[in-house]
Protein backbone atom coordinates (compact mmCIF):
# COMPACT_ATOMS: atom_id res chain seq x y z
CA UNK A 1 0.00 0.00 0.00
CA UNK A 2 0.97 3.52 -0.76
CA UNK A 3 2.42 5.52 1.81
CA UNK A 4 -0.62 8.05 2.95
CA UNK A 5 0.57 10.42 5.28
CA UNK A 6 4.12 11.70 5.19
CA UNK A 7 5.55 13.62 7.71
CA UNK A 8 4.56 17.47 7.28
CA UNK A 9 7.83 18.70 5.77
CA UNK A 10 8.07 15.49 3.19
CA UNK A 11 5.36 16.78 0.95
CA UNK A 12 5.98 17.70 -2.35
CA UNK A 13 4.80 19.14 -5.52
CA UNK A 14 4.55 15.57 -6.32
CA UNK A 15 1.95 14.61 -3.92
CA UNK A 16 -1.40 14.94 -4.11
CA UNK A 17 -2.90 16.64 -1.02
CA UNK A 18 -6.53 15.83 0.17
CA UNK A 19 -9.19 15.69 3.08
CA UNK A 20 -11.01 12.78 3.89
CA UNK A 21 -14.52 13.65 3.34
CA UNK A 22 -15.74 11.11 6.68
CA UNK A 23 -13.36 12.49 9.32
CA UNK A 24 -12.13 15.67 7.57
CA UNK A 25 -7.62 14.52 7.92
CA UNK A 26 -5.82 16.02 5.53
CA UNK A 27 -3.90 13.33 3.61
CA UNK A 28 -0.99 13.05 1.47
CA UNK A 29 -0.20 10.89 -1.06
CA UNK A 30 2.35 10.63 -4.22
CA UNK A 31 1.05 11.36 -7.39
CA UNK A 32 1.15 7.79 -8.48
CA UNK A 33 -1.22 6.74 -6.21
CA UNK A 34 -3.99 9.00 -7.78
CA UNK A 35 -6.87 7.37 -8.16
CA UNK A 36 -6.23 4.34 -5.80
CA UNK A 37 -8.70 3.40 -2.62
CA UNK A 38 -6.83 3.70 0.19
CA UNK A 39 -8.25 3.91 4.11
CA UNK A 40 -7.73 6.75 6.25
CA UNK A 41 -5.87 6.57 8.67
CA UNK A 42 -7.96 8.87 10.68
CA UNK A 43 -11.46 6.81 10.60
CA UNK A 44 -10.35 4.03 8.20
CA UNK A 45 -13.18 4.77 6.14
CA UNK A 46 -12.14 4.08 2.30
CA UNK A 47 -11.13 6.96 0.39
CA UNK A 48 -10.63 7.67 -3.21
CA UNK A 49 -7.44 9.39 -3.95
CA UNK A 50 -7.92 12.67 -6.41
CA UNK A 51 -6.00 12.52 -9.55
CA UNK A 52 -5.03 16.29 -10.20
CA UNK A 53 -6.56 18.19 -13.01
CA UNK A 54 -3.10 19.09 -14.70
CA UNK A 55 -2.83 15.56 -15.10
CA UNK A 56 -6.35 14.79 -16.48
CA UNK A 57 -5.63 17.58 -18.27
CA UNK A 58 -2.24 16.23 -19.78
CA UNK A 59 -3.71 12.93 -20.42
CA UNK A 60 -6.43 13.97 -22.16
CA UNK A 61 -4.31 16.29 -24.61
CA UNK A 62 -2.14 13.44 -25.11
CA UNK A 63 -4.94 11.18 -26.53
CA UNK A 64 -6.46 14.00 -28.21
CA UNK A 65 -2.97 15.00 -29.92
CA UNK A 66 -2.43 11.43 -30.69
CA UNK A 67 -5.96 10.99 -32.31
CA UNK A 68 -5.98 14.41 -34.49
CA UNK A 69 -2.52 14.64 -35.41
CA UNK A 70 -1.41 18.04 -36.37
CA UNK A 71 0.05 20.31 -34.02
CA UNK A 72 -3.11 23.27 -34.40
CA UNK A 73 -5.09 20.71 -33.62
CA UNK A 74 -3.29 20.33 -30.55
CA UNK A 75 -3.33 23.28 -29.07
CA UNK A 76 -7.40 24.00 -30.05
CA UNK A 77 -8.03 21.10 -27.88
CA UNK A 78 -5.89 22.22 -25.46
CA UNK A 79 -7.81 25.47 -25.33
CA UNK A 80 -11.37 23.79 -25.20
CA UNK A 81 -9.70 21.24 -22.49
CA UNK A 82 -8.95 24.35 -20.40
CA UNK A 83 -12.32 25.91 -20.33
CA UNK A 84 -14.25 22.59 -20.03
CA UNK A 85 -11.55 22.41 -16.68
CA UNK A 86 -13.13 25.61 -15.43
CA UNK A 87 -16.62 24.75 -16.34
CA UNK A 88 -15.88 21.48 -14.35
CA UNK A 89 -14.20 23.43 -10.78
CA UNK A 90 -17.12 25.83 -11.02
CA UNK A 91 -19.33 22.62 -11.19
CA UNK A 92 -17.37 20.59 -8.38
CA UNK A 93 -17.20 23.98 -6.64
CA UNK A 94 -21.62 24.31 -6.86
CA UNK A 95 -21.70 20.30 -6.12
CA UNK A 96 -19.78 21.10 -2.73
CA UNK A 97 -22.01 23.67 -2.03
CA UNK A 98 -25.17 21.38 -2.20
CA UNK A 99 -23.29 18.96 -0.10
CA UNK A 100 -23.11 21.21 2.45
CA UNK A 101 -26.73 22.25 1.96
CA UNK A 102 -27.65 18.59 2.15
CA UNK A 103 -26.08 17.72 5.17
CA UNK A 104 -27.51 20.76 6.84
CA UNK A 105 -30.77 19.95 5.55
CA UNK A 106 -30.69 16.15 7.08
CA UNK A 107 -29.60 17.28 10.65
CA UNK A 108 -32.58 19.86 10.40
CA UNK A 109 -34.89 16.86 9.29
CA UNK A 110 -33.54 14.76 12.22
CA UNK A 111 -34.15 17.66 14.51
CA UNK A 112 -37.72 17.93 13.58
CA UNK A 113 -38.34 14.34 13.76
CA UNK A 114 -36.65 13.73 17.24
CA UNK A 115 -39.23 17.05 18.14
CA UNK A 116 -41.94 15.38 16.51
CA UNK A 117 -41.24 12.40 18.89
CA UNK A 118 -41.57 13.87 21.89
CA UNK A 119 -44.80 15.71 20.87
CA UNK A 120 -45.92 12.77 20.29
CA UNK A 121 -44.98 11.34 23.14
CA UNK A 122 -46.19 14.58 25.29
CA UNK A 123 -49.90 14.32 23.38
CA UNK A 124 -50.04 10.89 23.69
CA UNK A 125 -49.65 11.24 27.94
CA UNK A 126 -52.00 14.39 27.73
CA UNK A 127 -54.59 12.14 25.92
CA UNK A 128 -53.84 9.58 28.48
CA UNK A 129 -54.63 11.69 31.35
CA UNK A 130 -57.26 13.16 29.96
CA UNK A 131 -59.12 9.52 29.53
CA UNK A 132 -58.58 8.78 33.29
CA UNK A 133 -60.28 12.57 34.43
CA UNK A 134 -63.07 11.27 32.24
CA UNK A 135 -62.96 8.04 33.65
CA UNK A 136 -63.09 9.61 37.15
CA UNK A 137 -66.00 12.13 36.49
CA UNK A 138 -67.81 9.60 35.10
CA UNK A 139 -67.84 7.24 38.41
CA UNK A 140 -68.44 10.25 40.42
CA UNK A 141 -72.46 10.56 41.57
CA UNK A 142 -73.63 14.13 41.06
CA UNK A 143 -74.26 16.14 43.49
Amino acid sequence: MPDVQPAAGDITEQDVVFECPECGKSLAIDRRGSGLTIACPGCQTLVRVPVPQDVKLRQAVQTLASLAGSESSVEELTDALKLSESRVLELANNLSELTTQRRELEKLRRDQAERMGKLRHEFTAIQESLDRISFILEDTPPE
